[in-house]
């Protein structure tokens, strides 16, 4: 369990905030630095790997808004780029399975219309047979289970812009209807989500080496 710690900048002061501002000089993508203070990830350019970045983050995020200490305000700030990590999860996790389904079938893969969707309910639809090809034994209805939390998900966000933007193109507003959640539910329920799918990915990881 994280403990929490206080932000070290409080912005009620003005004689601090200028400290903080953009100075000349400065370098956003800078590969040289200490050794601890650098991230290595030339490695980690797979499918895969951006499905499980994705879910690390969302898992700090929700350890930092439970941490010990934690004011309730905090979940409140950072349920919307949360819950926008794990949605972003699941259709990685989707296109990353069909990918690797893809290959491991002798099928061929339509890169483009891949890239082209964000839609969960068209992703689970292509990923579904492919699964059930793939993996005869496994448990059709856990499959099914995991179907109606990727249908839960296409109801609130069916394009992926529901948790990046407050309104849509003609100004509507997003999110409507959702003013309370269980956050602890929704984590755990995505979780259950991750469990299952990347031990599918397991799976035909091991099939492929056999």
């Amino acid at each position: 369990m994280y403990q929490y710690i206080p932000e070290p900048l409080n912005l009620d002061d003005e004689a601090l905030v200028p400290k903080h501002w953009p100075k000349g000089g400065q370098q956003l993508f800078r590969s040289e630095g200490a050794w601890h203070e650098l991230t290595f990830f030339t490695d980690s350019r797979e499918w895969i790997d951006y499905v499980w970045s994705f879910r690390s983050a969302a898992e700090m995020m929700y350890e930092a808004a439970f941490a010990v200490g934690a004011p309730e305000y905090r979940r409140e700030d950072v349920f919307i780029p949360y819950a926008f990590l794990w949605r972003h999860y699941a259709e990685l996790s989707l296109k990353a399975l069909i990918a690797i389904h893809s290959g491991f079938l002798g099928k061929e893969l339509d890169h483009k219309k891949l890239a082209g969707t964000h839609s969960l309910a068209q992703l689970w639809n292509w990923f579904e047979p492919l699964d059930a090809e793939a993996l005869p034994n496994e448990s059709s209805e856990t499959r099914r289970n995991a179907g109606k939390i990727i249908a839960h998900l296409q109801k609130i966000d069916p394009k992926s812009m529901q948790f990046r933007y407050p309104v849509d193109k003609e100004g509507n507003p997003h999110l409507e209807g959702l003013d309370r959640l269980d956050m602890q539910n929704f984590h755990k329920v995505m979780l259950s989500y991750s469990t299952w799918i990347e031990s599918v990915a397991e799976a035909i990881a091991h099939l492929s080496e056999a």
